[in-house]
């Protein structure tokens, strides 16, 4: 043989019935070794609580901006176009123009606005395009 070895000596291993300290399961630690550290099912709980509170704060949020923008904008949307379905001949109207005049007639979808007394002009408008005029106060109260 040339004198190289076959084996070589390894360093003498623990008894096998004794593990070694670090081997040793983390559920079988003992809680308080560390002192700091909380078991996971309590973490795992708070962090659902936190989920919890999270998604309740932006049903609030929710809630107030339902209350605060849109309810407020679908009443005032639902007040004009029941105006606009009341709208009779001789009723004050704006266009989305800024034309000023009063119903002459009223048709499914198209009002005819009188703009000119004096020479009879008239418009033809769609019904989302004007917006009713209230009646002046002041005018119902003049008396001759």
């Amino acid at each position: 043989m040339d004198g190289t070895p076959i084996a070589q000596a390894q360093p003498e291993a623990p008894p096998a019935s004794a593990p070694a300290p670090s081997a040793a399961p983390a559920a079988e630690a003992p809680a308080a070794t560390t002192g700091t550290q909380q078991p996971t099912p309590t973490r795992r709980v708070d962090e659902t609580g936190q989920m919890l509170s999270t998604f309740l704060m932006f049903g609030a949020i929710f809630v107030v901006f339902w209350f605060v923008l849109i309810r407020p904008q679908r009443k005032r949307e639902q007040e004009r176009l029941a105006k606009l379905e009341r709208l009779q001949r001789n009723d004050r109207v704006m266009t989305s123009g800024g034309i000023l005049g009063t119903v002459h007639a009223v048709k499914d979808n198209v009002i005819v606005i009188k703009v000119d007394e004096d020479k009879d002009v008239k418009i033809q408008v769609t019904k989302g395009s004007v917006v009713p005029l209230e009646p002046d106060p002041a005018a119902g109260k003049k008396t001759a």
